[in-house]
């Protein structure tokens, strides 16, 4: 049997959560396609509130950002590593700088063929590249994020070895140009990285065209979910 969806509207975005039936819980999804600024952040913070509240099983972060505040970014950044539920990032087209430090900070990624992350240069109103204290403070905490999500093992030249499951210099090399990401000589452009480049770097669990991809390969096989934005047949 079905059960009624409850859509919840905040501020100028929309937030959407959605049960399902059989045993496929509650999905709180949350749209980040603005500006990163205050605004979002009180949004992200009362929609992360609302999905504990309602004992969500999953939070979907669906993104398409160029950034904007490193401060409230991070406080973002900071709400979704420490939710006691599981956060997906869908990024749909963009997650550029503010937004890229946000959805490393989700426990998955996935991306629409031609999106990317990165570019993550602390900048300020005019598009100026701040002083080195600034890009210092970010190197840190998106190094730091990605080291969040721990390490695994991964076979490297035939060897089973330990290592990041998001290589923190990747993180590094999307603040700073002088950092060069290993295999790329590239060292006058800040990293932006493809679909299938973040693949390879675990910064991306799979290429998919749509939210609907991910819960059908990852968490609801065999259900079926309807909503006024997402619907499985």
């Amino acid at each position: 049997m079905k059960k009624n969806i409850i859509a919840i509207i905040a501020f100028v975005f929309a937030a959407l959560s959605f049960e399902a039936n059989c045993a496929s819980g509650i999905y709180y999804a949350i749209e980040l396609k603005r500006e990163i600024g205050s605004t979002t952040w009180l949004y992200v913070d009362n929609g992360v509130k609302e999905a504990k509240s309602m004992n969500a099983d999953a939070i979907f972060i669906h993104m398409n950002t160029y950034g904007g505040s490193v401060e409230f970014a991070d406080s973002i950044r900071t709400k979704l590593l420490n939710s006691s539920i599981p956060v997906y990032c869908f990024i749909d087209n963009n997650a550029a700088s503010a937004g890229a430090l946000i959805a490393i900070a989700c426990d998955s990624i996935y991306m629409r063929s031609g999106s990317s992350i990165g570019a993550a240069t602390v900048v300020d109103n005019s598009g100026k590249v701040l002083p080195d204290k600034y890009q210092s403070y970010m190197r840190s905490t998106i190094r730091s994020t990605a080291e969040s999500k721990g390490k695994i093992i991964r076979k490297i030249d035939g060897v089973d070895s330990l290592v990041w499951r998001r290589d923190p210099i990747i993180a590094e090399a999307m603040v700073d140009a002088s950092i060069v990401a290993p295999g790329n000589d590239d060292s006058t452009r800040v990293l932006t990285l493809t679909v299938d480049e973040a693949i390879g770097w675990g910064y991306c669990e799979a290429k998919v065209e749509s939210i609907n991809s991910v819960i059908e390969s990852r968490l609801l096989v065999n259900s079926y979910i309807i909503s006024p934005l997402f619907t499985i047949k």
